[in-house]
This record gives C-alpha cells, sequence and structure tokens, in this order.
C-alpha cells in the first residue's frame, strides 16, 4: 500500500484526536489499510522514542555519576 502525505489542515485537526478517534477516522476516510498502515508507522515512532528516552536517561546517570566520582 503506498503510504501519502495529509493535507497540513488535516493534519492539524486529527493531532487534536484521541487513539480511537484517530483510528476510526482514518478507517472511515481512507480505508482499513491505510488506517493499519499509520497505525503501525505511529507505533514505530513511539517505541522508538521511549527507546531513546531510557537511553538518555542512563547515559544521564553514567554521566552523573562519572562526575561525582572526579
Amino acid at each position: 500500500m503506498k503510504f501519502f502525505k495529509l493535507p497540513q489542515k488535516e493534519l492539524e485537526y486529527i493531532a487534536t484526536l484521541k487513539w480511537d478517534s484517530l483510528m476510526k477516522y482514518l478507517e472511515n476516510k481512507y480505508g482499513i489499510e491505510y488506517k493499519e498502515e499509520v497505525k503501525k508507522r505511529l507505533s514505530n515512532v513511539i517505541q522508538k522514542r521511549r527507546t531513546e528516552k531510557v537511553l538518555s536517561k542512563k547515559m544521564s546517570i553514567n554521566d552523573e555519576l562519572r562526575e561525582t566520582w572526579k
């Protein structure tokens, strides 16, 4: 399935929706395949950011410990 970019006005609108409302909106307007593709991509971005956040917290703890050990 080809993923396409949504118009700016529509992006601004859907950014205000909660997850379930967003999924219903995408399914009703663009179909189930498009909704599933968006869901997959958003889930990947969310997971990547969570992983980066965890790793950055670990690094900051290590950096803080290094400073106290000096």
